[in-house]
């Protein structure tokens, strides 16, 4: 699932939000992760996106073209830290796409759903 992020209050339109994939343990290892990932990617660049931002382990996401969000100048909010800067990540998904967009990641816009 993948949701249009404000960057500072900015850019909604333009950025994504791709929450950690999760695979059920008896299907891991299959390619379910992958494909999913890769699908969204070529959904969100088709349909216009410029980026895409993701909280999760660098490890994984790193092989499919994510980078350090810091790197394009896209911090973590100080409300929502990651457990560390290399947890917060970037993807550029069209040609300089996120060269104009930089600023503060604030997951505090969404509300979960209580008793």
């Amino acid at each position: 699932m993948l949701s249009k992020l404000p960057i500072s209050n900015k850019y909604e339109n333009e950025i994504l939000m791709l929450p950690p994939v999760s695979v059920a343990i008896k299907k891991q290892r299959q390619g379910v992760g992958k494909f999913m990932l890769q699908e969204g990617i070529k959904l969100a660049s088709e349909r216009g996106y410029k980026g895409m931002i993701v909280e999760g382990d660098f490890r994984y996401y790193r092989r499919f073209g994510f980078r350090t969000s810091t790197e394009f100048g896209i911090y973590a909010s100080k409300k929502n830290l990651p457990p560390s800067k290399e947890n917060l990540m970037a993807m550029v998904l069209c040609k300089d796409g996120l060269k104009n967009i930089s600023g503060e990641v604030d997951y505090s816009i969404y509300h979960s759903l209580t008793h």
